[in-house]
């Protein structure tokens, strides 16, 4: 047995042939007005990062319609056709396209906050999420965090922007495992996508996969909130 701050951990062996057979661990119970308790939620609550609400600018004028996309993904696309991107379950369409949003939430406002330029395999699909606004007017997409919005109802932020986006390809992994599975672990590393995040971002400089997953999910985590705001399904 060993005891350590909050816990107590048992060691199991078997009495008979003395060899291992599992690991115990037992939380320590407090009592409610134990002086652990309150400091504990004092530094918890020092830590915490207060985020507030975030703000949707009223969309104003009819939906966005379909358009180019932008050169970064113009080039990934290129490559697409070309050459290829590996293993990633990911398929970049020939623009932006309208539609999906709305047939994801059953609300056309929805096209207003989310630009599609790609999906996977089972239909899952790759948007930027316009959250970023100077004033009332959007800032460019390539500056907007990339979510997926799974056939099967799985959501989740990717990375905080394009040239982040760029960098977890060239990793090798794509949005569907990252949202479904919380996976950094990608296929095989795509050079050719690295070269691309570096020809258009080259500020950015290196980044990993963990990194780029963990900052998204962090800053954008309120992403599930707001699809249950837009949902009319």
């Amino acid at each position: 047995m060993r005891r350590d701050d909050g816990h107590e951990v048992v060691f199991v062996y078997d009495s008979d042939d003395d060899t291992f057979v599992e690991v115990r661990l037992q939380l320590e119970e407090l009592d409610d007005d134990d002086p652990a308790l309150a400091q504990w939620a004092a530094e918890a609550q020092a830590k915490a990062t207060l985020t507030p609400p975030r703000v949707f600018p009223q969309p104003t004028g009819e939906a966005p319609g379909n358009e180019p996309l932008p050169p970064a993904l113009a080039a990934l696309s290129e490559l697409q056709d070309g050459d290829g991107l590996g293993d990633i379950d990911f398929e970049m369409l020939a623009e932006i396209e309208v539609g999906g949003p709305e047939a994801w939430t059953g609300n056309p406002a929805a096209e207003h906050e989310f630009r599609v330029f790609a999906q996977d395999g089972s239909g899952g699909l790759v948007a930027f999420w316009v959250v970023h606004h100077d004033g009332s007017a959007a800032r460019p997409l390539v500056e907007q965090p990339v979510v997926f919005l799974g056939s099967e109802g799985e959501r989740g932020a990717v990375a905080k922007d394009l040239a982040d986006f760029l960098h977890l390809l060239a990793a090798g992994v794509g949005p569907y495992e990252v949202v479904e599975y919380g996976s950094t672990e990608g296929e095989s590393p795509q050079p050719a996508i690295a070269e691309l995040a570096r020809k258009f971002f080259p500020q950015r400089g290196e980044r990993d996969a963990q990194t780029i997953v963990l900052e998204a999910q962090r800053d954008y985590g309120d992403l599930s909130d707001r699809l249950a705001a837009l949902n009319r399904h």
